[in-house]
């Protein structure tokens, strides 16, 4: 797949992910909240593996994209934490599954097999971020820049060229 192919599906995916943890936040908001029902660990495990991959998506989204940021960016970090989010997500997903035939029929119970579907999704789209950060990190270990990038020597003579006056 080319880098710029990548980087499209890579947009659409972070896209669909935050559409997806802000569904996750606004259900299990709702659970806690509005809901007169007994809250237990996995409604605040499940809204705090949702703020984390907020968190987490956003320092790679911007650490890619802001040129004020880039001196932050990692591909190994972004490798570690988009593998971490798998098992995050995974762990939000089971947790509800291991408490979901305690509860009652009705609003609760059909809200947290949202929750349940809402989490296996995300796992699965962290799995496709887990494996384009892999690569890229595997690239970047291999030519020392990432996909898609300047070379750091063509970089230094493209900067050296511009400062010297054109050759008549």
């Amino acid at each position: 797949m080319s880098h710029k192919a990548e980087h499209k599906m890579m947009n659409i995916i972070h896209l669909v992910q935050v559409v997806v943890i802000g569904a996750v936040l606004g259900i299990s908001a709702y659970r806690m909240l509005i809901l007169k029902i007994r809250t237990s660990r996995n409604d605040s495990m499940v809204m705090g593996v949702a703020a984390k991959g907020l968190i987490l998506m956003a320092y790679m989204i911007y650490t890619e994209k802001t040129y004020a940021l880039k001196r932050f960016a990692s591909a190994k970090a972004n490798m570690i934490l988009a593998f971490t989010e798998i098992v995050f997500w995974a762990a939000g997903a089971i947790l509800p599954i291991m408490s979901v035939s305690s509860c009652s029929p009705g609003t609760g119970c059909m809200l947290t097999y949202i929750l349940i579907g809402l989490a296996i999704v995300n796992c699965l789209l962290s799995l496709v971020v887990a494996k384009v950060s892999w690569s890229h990190w595997r690239y970047f270990q291999a030519h020392g820049y990432l996909p898609g990038y300047v070379k750091p020597d063509q970089l230094k003579d493209d900067i050296s060229l511009k400062g010297r006056p054109e050759a008549v």
